[in-house]
């Protein structure tokens, strides 16, 4: 039998398109540990991997909460301006960018087409927001069914005295808050604030003459902040300050920091604004303030003060 098989071998070999390898079945391989054929790394290249892993799976996060809402306008059928990850639309892009200021993104959205348009919408990061570009419409919402769009986009923080803006409140809490703000602005109170005021046009007009005499230019930008300013603290808060004579007085500071005048802004701002608008909650729950706590706690106290006095 064995010498039959051997010369079927010997036949099948002669054929060029066959190799045949004999095995002896009483061979044994030796035998090696799994750890011996297994990738040694270091703990410091495992660590890295992990590193990676874990920024890979936060941009795809980040991706998806900014992006899953970009069908929102053309799911409604309503013309919108093309978003693009992670600003949103060209407008919103542009403002992040510094390119152009918040009062500038709707003009900035509404160019290329959309101009005629009476509704359209733009994406400020992953946020659908409406642009009313019709009057009798925007009568509409702001006086006739003004009970329906009462509410704004509130960025809400653990801070409560944030928390109590006029622009975070909503529905019963807002109109309390609105009544009491609209009996501050009666004509009474306007006129005794008018001698404050004056007050600031007087000094308003000795650096103008001084200004003059020097024969300097003027920066009208900066001396109306300064006007504006003033007319605030010595009127709202009872504070007499004087910018022209001492423009880094604390209240302008505190005031030009907390609306990120050029120079005064938090230089982590925007971070803070793109965690809190993508990851409100996570925001929340980290304990991340939009406003710095010194400007915050600054502004609280002269207010507590106010209303006490």
């Amino acid at each position: 039998r064995e010498g039959g098989e051997m010369e079927r071998l010997r036949g099948l070999s002669l054929s060029p398109y066959l190799s045949i390898s004999v095995v002896d079945t009483h061979f044994h391989p030796p035998l090696f540990s799994q750890t011996e054929f297994r990738p040694e790394y270091s703990h410091t290249e495992i660590m890295w991997l992990e590193v990676g892993l874990c920024v890979i799976a936060l941009l795809a996060y980040i991706y998806y909460e900014v992006t899953k809402q970009f069908n929102f306008f053309k799911d409604r059928g309503i013309p919108f301006d093309k978003p693009s990850f992670p600003f949103g639309s060209k407008g919103s892009k542009q403002m992040f960018m510094g390119k152009v200021p918040f009062v500038n993104v709707v003009s900035e959205t509404l160019k290329g087409g959309l101009e005629k348009e009476k509704i359209v919408g733009f994406f400020s990061l992953g946020q659908p927001i409406f642009i009313i570009n019709d009057q009798e419409l925007a009568k509409h919402i702001l006086v006739k069914d003004f009970e329906y769009f009462m509410d704004r986009r509130a960025f809400l923080t653990n801070e409560k005295y944030n928390n109590n803006f006029m622009t975070n409140l909503t529905g019963n809490e807002w109109k309390k808050v609105r009544a009491l703000m609209t009996r501050v602005f009666t004509s009474g109170k306007l006129k005794m604030m008018s001698k404050h005021i004056i007050k600031v046009g007087q000094n308003l007009e000795e650096h103008i003459s001084q200004i003059a005499e020097a024969g300097q230019e003027v920066d009208m930008k900066d001396v109306g902040g300064k006007m504006t300013l003033d007319s605030i603290a010595t009127s709202m808060f009872g504070i007499e300050t004087d910018s022209f004579k001492d423009p880094e007085n604390m209240f302008r500071i505190m005031a030009l920091t907390l609306v990120r005048a050029p120079g005064y802004g938090s230089q982590t701002f925007m971070l803070k604004l793109f965690f809190i608008l993508i990851f409100p909650k996570a925001a929340k729950f980290l304990d991340i303030q939009l406003v710095e706590p010194k400007v915050l706690n600054f502004f609280i106290d002269i207010i507590k003060k106010t209303y006490h006095h």
